[in-house]
């Protein structure tokens, strides 16, 4: 080590800005020089298997600033790795077995060179694999990951296909995780055992705890708010100009459709071509000579709902001085399209998930169920999957689903799990007996109100 490392106060400035120079750095303090940091990289590894200086010290190379960073500072998350030999993982099936006979411990791994701690630096600076059929021939693997869902974390290994979600979405549902652990026993009184699963609840006991509910999900577009909600603000204002003149608000008056105009009420529903604020401007509100002073006729300058949806007036407000008053108004459109239902059984919830509209008792009558008698018990917007790329909720749905039909619980565990073909070919083979219009697979669906069929 000593002979490929030059003590920094022993350089000079044509060493030390030489293209082919490296800078060493130890707990960010610069300590020498290196020309060969590939080899200077093999050897400190080596040292480390053989136990000549804690596990926990890692070094990885920097090429963008040219420089090799020793670390040994604690607070870093180290994670464990098998090591390759050979193209072979050097952790066999014989020390498993070993290991679990209590033969072994796991610092005997470290002592023997069968596995090394990397920090989150080093990982990246490595070549690992997955698995051992991954490990391409003729490649310098230098790792293989033990298991794979030890990438991730005790809390986001409780989320069913993390690698199938937007990694911003495995964050926040990270943090509902951490809340409900604060949670635990006020705000459930009742368990049940996930129906989609992962190895990490298994480890840590999690479907032990009181943490949550399956729950029945459709996705509709008729009973859903979120994305099929639009608010959207117009405003204008009521002022007085300098020739003395001023706007008005008039009177309100009544349409064919015996709705009210004028300045509209809250939760007053409008039509396409309503007026919601009946404004009134003087002719000469733009007559500044003499003759152009006083009253003068009124014309219509009124708001009108020009959309084709009917909409709701969600608020009113009116604000403003003495010379002028500022009116906005907030409607609300709601899209009522064709009913299509999906009807699926989702995992234990642990989180305030954001879902259309939770149903209680004496409204599951009115809403879809299926030939089992399956009411839903949320029904969530489906533009919610593209939007926010959720290919995992609905992987899960299928698991779900597929398990409660089946009487087996399903996996869905990182980079592993049950796949969604099994999952497919579950449902197609169990409820081919409900199938129509022969598509086996397809769900029947009924409104539970009038008994009939819904498109699904």
């Amino acid at each position: 080590m000593l002979m490929l490392c030059l003590d920094i106060c022993l350089a000079n400035g044509a060493e030390i800005y030489a293209p082919s120079t490296f800078v060493v750095n130890v707990t960010g303090s610069i300590i020498g020089l290196t020309w060969f940091p590939t080899r200077f990289l093999a050897n400190f590894r080596r040292l480390r298997r053989a136990r000549r200086f804690s596990e926990f010290v890692s070094v990885y190379v920097n090429h963008h600033y040219q420089a090799l960073h020793i670390a040994s500072d604690g607070g870093r998350i180290c994670g464990p790795m098998s090591i390759v030999k050979n193209e072979k993982s050097r952790v066999t099936s014989d020390h498993v077995i070993m290991l679990k006979t209590g033969e072994y411990v796991f610092d005997d791994f470290l002592s023997m060179g069968l596995v090394e701690y990397l920090d989150a630096n080093e990982e990246n600076d490595a070549l690992m694999a997955l698995y051992e059929s991954n490990i391409v021939p003729g490649t310098t693997h230098l790792e293989i990951e033990i298991e794979p869902l030890t990438i991730l974390g005790v809390v986001a290994g409780l989320i069913p296909y993390p690698h199938h979600n937007q990694s911003p979405r495995n964050t926040y549902q990270c943090a509902m995780h951490i809340w409900v652990n604060r949670q635990l026993g006020l705000s459930h009184i009742t368990s049940s055992i996930p129906m989609v699963k992962t190895e990490t609840i298994e480890l840590i006991g999690w479907d032990k705890f009181p943490a949550g509910q399956n729950a029945t999900v459709a996705a509709s577009l008729d009973r859903a708010y979120g994305r099929c909600q639009v608010l959207r603000k117009f405003s204008t204002i009521i002022r007085k100009y300098p020739n003395g003149t001023f706007d008005r608000l008039a009177d309100a008056l009544v349409d064919e459709h015996g709705n009210a105009e004028g300045l509209a009420g809250l939760v007053e529903q409008v039509y396409p071509g309503d007026i919601y604020i009946n404004k009134q401007t003087p002719k000469n509100a733009a007559d500044n000579s003499l003759t152009g002073q006083g009253a003068a006729p009124y014309k219509t300058t009124h708001l009108t709902y020009k959309f084709p949806i009917p909409g709701y007036i969600d608020k009113m407000m009116i604000t403003g001085a003495w010379d002028a008053l500022l009116i906005k108004a907030l409607i609300r459109r709601t899209y009522t399209g064709r009913r299509v239902f999906a009807v699926s059984l989702s995992t234990k919830k642990t989180y305030p998930s954001t879902i259309g509209e939770l149903l209680q008792l004496n409204t599951w009558f009115d809403s879809a169920c299926t030939v089992l008698i399956l009411w839903p018990d949320t029904i969530m917007n489906p533009h919610g999957f593209p939007s926010r790329m959720m290919v995992r909720k609905m992987i899960e749905f299928l698991a779900g689903k597929a398990g409660v039909l089946s009487g087996k619980l399903q996996y869905g565990t990182a980079f592993a799990g049950s796949k969604v073909e099994d999952m497919s070919r579950i449902l197609i083979i169990i409820e081919n007996d409900f199938s129509y219009s022969g598509k086996p697979g397809k769900d029947m669906l009924a409104n539970g109100l009038t008994g009939e069929p819904l498109e699904a």
